[in-house]
Protein backbone atom coordinates (compact mmCIF):
# COMPACT_ATOMS: atom_id res chain seq x y z
CA UNK A 1 0.00 0.00 0.00
CA UNK A 2 2.98 2.57 1.20
CA UNK A 3 4.37 1.68 -2.16
CA UNK A 4 1.39 2.82 -4.06
CA UNK A 5 1.30 5.93 -2.38
CA UNK A 6 4.71 6.64 -3.01
CA UNK A 7 4.26 5.64 -6.90
CA UNK A 8 1.12 8.17 -6.76
CA UNK A 9 2.77 11.09 -5.42
CA UNK A 10 6.05 10.76 -7.03
CA UNK A 11 3.73 10.64 -10.39
CA UNK A 12 1.59 13.69 -9.13
CA UNK A 13 5.12 15.85 -9.04
CA UNK A 14 5.91 14.28 -12.42
CA UNK A 15 2.90 16.01 -14.11
CA UNK A 16 2.63 18.86 -12.10
CA UNK A 17 6.01 19.85 -13.14
CA UNK A 18 5.78 19.54 -16.71
CA UNK A 19 3.05 21.46 -16.83
CA UNK A 20 4.21 25.18 -18.62
CA UNK A 21 3.31 28.50 -16.91
CA UNK A 22 1.06 30.83 -18.93
CA UNK A 23 4.00 32.50 -20.44
CA UNK A 24 5.31 29.64 -21.50
CA UNK A 25 1.84 28.50 -23.12
CA UNK A 26 1.94 31.82 -25.33
CA UNK A 27 5.21 31.92 -26.02
CA UNK A 28 4.35 28.45 -28.08
CA UNK A 29 0.65 29.36 -29.20
CA UNK A 30 2.19 32.84 -30.80
CA UNK A 31 6.30 31.59 -31.63
CA UNK A 32 6.91 35.27 -30.46
CA UNK A 33 10.88 36.01 -30.83
CA UNK A 34 12.42 38.69 -28.14
CA UNK A 35 12.23 41.72 -29.47
CA UNK A 36 15.79 43.01 -29.72
CA UNK A 37 16.16 46.21 -32.02
CA UNK A 38 14.50 49.68 -31.85
CA UNK A 39 12.88 49.01 -34.70
CA UNK A 40 11.22 46.10 -33.08
CA UNK A 41 10.24 48.08 -30.42
CA UNK A 42 8.63 50.95 -32.03
CA UNK A 43 6.60 48.13 -34.28
CA UNK A 44 5.20 46.44 -30.65
CA UNK A 45 4.50 49.98 -29.69
CA UNK A 46 3.17 51.06 -33.11
CA UNK A 47 0.54 48.07 -33.27
CA UNK A 48 -0.60 48.51 -29.80
CA UNK A 49 -4.47 50.06 -29.15
CA UNK A 50 -4.08 52.83 -27.56
CA UNK A 51 -6.36 55.53 -25.68
CA UNK A 52 -6.12 58.75 -24.16
CA UNK A 53 -6.06 59.09 -20.25
CA UNK A 54 -10.08 60.11 -19.97
CA UNK A 55 -10.94 57.32 -21.96
CA UNK A 56 -9.36 54.73 -19.27
CA UNK A 57 -12.24 53.65 -17.07
CA UNK A 58 -12.42 55.61 -13.76
CA UNK A 59 -12.35 53.24 -11.81
CA UNK A 60 -8.62 52.26 -13.16
CA UNK A 61 -7.92 56.06 -12.94
CA UNK A 62 -8.87 55.66 -9.20
CA UNK A 63 -6.59 52.99 -8.56
CA UNK A 64 -3.46 53.93 -9.46
CA UNK A 65 -3.85 57.85 -9.14
CA UNK A 66 -6.68 57.97 -6.19
CA UNK A 67 -5.99 61.61 -4.96
CA UNK A 68 -5.69 62.86 -9.21
CA UNK A 69 -2.10 64.43 -7.99
CA UNK A 70 -0.37 63.47 -11.10
CA UNK A 71 -3.53 64.28 -13.40
CA UNK A 72 -2.10 67.20 -14.90
CA UNK A 73 1.02 65.34 -16.38
CA UNK A 74 -1.08 62.13 -17.29
CA UNK A 75 -3.82 63.56 -18.89
CA UNK A 76 -2.09 64.56 -22.28
CA UNK A 77 -0.52 61.34 -22.99
CA UNK A 78 -1.51 58.29 -24.98
CA UNK A 79 -2.18 55.11 -22.37
CA UNK A 80 -1.59 51.19 -24.33
CA UNK A 81 -4.64 49.34 -23.82
CA UNK A 82 -2.81 45.73 -23.07
CA UNK A 83 -6.15 42.75 -22.29
CA UNK A 84 -5.68 38.67 -21.80
CA UNK A 85 -2.83 37.20 -23.14
CA UNK A 86 -1.48 40.09 -24.64
CA UNK A 87 0.39 40.57 -21.40
CA UNK A 88 2.61 37.93 -22.40
CA UNK A 89 3.71 39.77 -25.68
CA UNK A 90 7.20 40.51 -25.36
CA UNK A 91 8.18 44.36 -25.17
CA UNK A 92 11.71 44.46 -25.23
CA UNK A 93 14.01 41.87 -24.99
CA UNK A 94 12.42 38.48 -23.53
CA UNK A 95 10.44 41.01 -21.01
CA UNK A 96 6.22 40.87 -21.96
CA UNK A 97 4.01 43.79 -20.80
CA UNK A 98 2.97 42.05 -17.52
CA UNK A 99 6.67 42.95 -16.18
CA UNK A 100 5.60 46.70 -16.95
CA UNK A 101 2.18 46.95 -15.66
CA UNK A 102 0.25 48.15 -12.34
CA UNK A 103 -1.93 44.96 -12.03
CA UNK A 104 -5.25 45.58 -10.70
CA UNK A 105 -6.29 44.40 -6.77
Amino acid sequence: MLRCVNLASIAFLLVSCSEKNPQELFNQKSDQAPVLTHDKVDSVYDTSEKVAYLDIPESYRKYSDPNNDHLSKLKGKKYLVVQGDEIYTYVVGKFPYNRFLLLKE
